[in-house]
């Protein structure tokens, strides 16, 4: 029994490394291919607004993860055979992300109306932000702590992969710089759509409104983490 645990244990562990090292070659060759043709395209100007606005919307990200990467990772880890608590703590991490989206999309709408260097590209910014929506519906954290990656990377490779390919098909001169983070937040709001329906078939995991110690006992512990 304790012989076919540790096999079960070490396969795992090769499946887990293959599939983070597949994603990490992958984050850093698609990159290699777009970015000079992005350059070239959109020339300076647009493709340093087009990071910039990644730039500022990726503060909100931060505020929207709030840790729950590592606190609600341990958490999954240590019951991830009690399907009910688990469904308890990812309701209650979602719940907590949900009310920091909207946070974040009442401050960026106010640092939009109230800047007008901001105000002027109104509309790529608000395009940027729907990669905080799809942070709030990719539960990462989830994956990791039952540690099954090969979801994380299958979905993230192929949202990269068909990126990169509409990147090519779509941007044709810099006026479709608008298009790169419209390619981006709609890769992530999908992938976020597909993470959620395999934690559902696969896992059983159900979506409720916890109670509010619950709820108080995720932010409390993550806090730290955050900070």
């Amino acid at each position: 029994m304790k012989l076919k645990k540790l096999s079960k244990d070490k396969t795992g562990l090769i499946e887990n490394f293959l599939s983070l090292s597949v994603l990490q070659g992958v984050n850093m060759i698609l990159p290699f291919i777009t970015l000079p043709y992005l350059v070239r395209v959109l020339e300076v100007d647009n493709f340093g607004l087009v990071n910039f606005s990644v730039a500022i919307i990726g503060y909100f990200n931060i505020l929207v993860s709030f840790g729950f990467e590592l606190s609600a990772t341990k958490k999954i880890s240590l019951n991830r055979d009690d399907t009910e608590k688990m469904s308890e703590i990812f309701s209650a991490v979602t719940c907590v992300k949900t009310v920091l989206l909207l946070v974040s999309f009442t401050v960026l709408s106010f640092l939009i109306f109230y800047i007008d260097s901001l105000y002027e590209y109104a509309i790529l910014y608000y395009v940027t932000f729907g990669i905080v929506l799809g942070n709030v519906l990719f539960p990462t954290w989830f994956f990791q702590g039952v540690e099954k990656m090969k979801y994380i990377t299958i979905i993230t490779v192929i949202i990269r992969v068909l990126f990169t390919i509409f990147i090519f098909t779509l941007v044709k001169d810099k006026n479709d710089f608008i298009v790169v983070p419209m390619l981006n937040s709609i890769g992530a709001i999908v992938g976020g759509i597909v993470s959620l329906y395999i934690i559902r078939k696969t896992y059983g995991i159900k979506f409720y409104f916890p109670k509010y110690e619950v709820i108080k006992g995720q932010v409390r512990e993550s806090y730290y983490y955050f900070i």
